[in-house]
């Protein structure tokens, strides 16, 4: 019994075979050799070449053979039928927008070929100096304002055969719009002036009225004015971003102190000092240590700032309040909240409650830190593989350029 895999294998070779044979006979019946015959190309179609082979009966070798067989030629009736078709496709070719060969204004098309590419045309017209080599009418040289009539002869050729056809034309001006008359009424006033003079005078009249003249309306100061509101808000927005990324460090050291602030706070108070006494201590040697040029420590310029409040008058616990509001984190106002219920309950068992607060801290702490360097560790990945691509580029364009081809 097949397997579903050995079916799937015959179904494709089976396919591929069906499509090459396909293929196979679709160039052998679109083929031009038919048994002992080659079919010409249509009139037109250029010169065909074929590559055959060929093999004598006796001998049972084969040989090749490269053909060039030339596009089969009209007949007299196919090229009578040809030239009536043409000449009436020269004719309506030749007006292009034109309605009529009566009143020709607009610019005519000189086409160099018809009936689809198989009548080859060349143009003539009398006189010469009226329509130039791209179909413009020469106004300057047309007879007032009527019209001026013209020849035009199609030299129409395919092969061997060559015919004339001629058509009368007549030729007028080409009919402007109010807009284009005035533009023309304009540059002959201004054409009639000196060259040499340094100031062009513009027209202060023009069909009758009176004409005023001004630069055309520009909204350079809409423009500026809208890229200043979109610097506006874009600069808005970016100090926004920076002080959402400041407040967000500022969090991060001050979790980055708490551990510390609670483990030295709690073994100040189990050695016995009271707590304006631990809070100074800690508040002090950190003032200390930041005028000897030591980093600022976020958790403790608080506590700096709550030491002043303590020395300008203010209760313990509104000044506590106040720190842990400050700080703005759950941890330091759970801190705030430990150190003012034990003021109103007494400062016993406060060091055992401040050493597992200092504990967990840690280990929030460490944690904080593993997904810090994980991130810097994401943020390094970018960077080395430009790094990696430098290195890749620097191995492999020498080798490629020591490569003999």
């Amino acid at each position: 019994m097949w397997t579903k895999q050995r079916k799937r294998v015959v179904s494709i070779v089976l396919v591929f075979f069906l499509m090459g044979a396909a293929a196979v006979y679709v160039e052998k019946s679109e083929g031009a050799l038919q048994g002992n015959e080659l079919t010409r190309g249509e009139p037109g179609s250029g010169l065909q070449e074929e590559t055959l082979y060929y093999e004598l009966e006796q001998e049972g070798e084969q040989y090749a053979l490269e053909l060039q067989i030339p596009a089969r030629k009209l007949s007299g009736e196919e090229w009578d039928e040809l030239l009536s078709q043409a000449s009436e496709e020269a004719e309506l070719s030749f007006l292009g927008e034109n309605t009529s060969a009566d009143h020709v204004s607009g610019k005519v098309e000189l086409c160099e070929t018809l009936q689809h590419g198989l009548v080859q045309v060349t143009w003539m017209i009398t006189p010469d100096n009226l329509i130039d080599m791209e179909g413009r009418i020469q106004e300057e040289q047309l007879m007032g304002e009527g019209g001026t009539v013209a020849m035009v002869t199609a030299e129409l050729s395919c092969g061997d055969y060559r015919a004339d056809y001629e058509f009368p034309i007549c030729i007028y001006p080409e009919e402007k719009s109010r807009e284009g008359w005035l533009a023309q009424q304009i540059y002959d006033y201004i054409r009639q002036q000196e060259e040499f003079l340094p100031v062009i005078e513009l027209p202060e009249e023009l069909d009758g009225q009176k004409v005023s003249w001004k630069y055309p309306r520009t909204y350079t100061l809409w423009i500026f004015a809208g890229l200043g509101v979109v610097a506006a808000v874009c600069m808005s927005l970016t100090e926004k971003e920076r002080q959402r990324r400041d407040y967000k460090q500022r969090n991060k050291r001050l979790l980055m102190d708490y551990p510390d602030i609670v483990s030295r706070l709690g073994l100040l108070l189990e050695a016995g000092m009271s707590l304006p006494m631990a809070w100074e201590r800690l508040s002090q040697n950190y003032e200390r240590k930041r005028k000897d040029k030591e980093r600022r420590r976020e958790g403790y310029e608080e506590m700096l700032i709550t030491l002043h409040e303590l020395q300008d008058g203010m209760g313990e616990r509104r000044a506590l309040e106040q720190f842990g509001e400050r700080c703005g984190v759950a941890q330091y106002r759970r801190f705030a909240s430990i150190l003012t219920q034990n003021m109103r309950k007494g400062t016993a068992g406060i060091g055992a409650v401040l050493s597992k607060e200092a504990a967990d801290a840690f280990l929030q702490r460490k944690n904080m830190a593993q997904k810090m360097g994980e991130e810097a560790g994401t943020k390094l990945l970018f960077p080395m593989m430009l790094m990696l691509l430098v290195v890749m580029v620097i191995l492999i364009v020498p080798a490629c350029m020591t490569i003999q081809i």
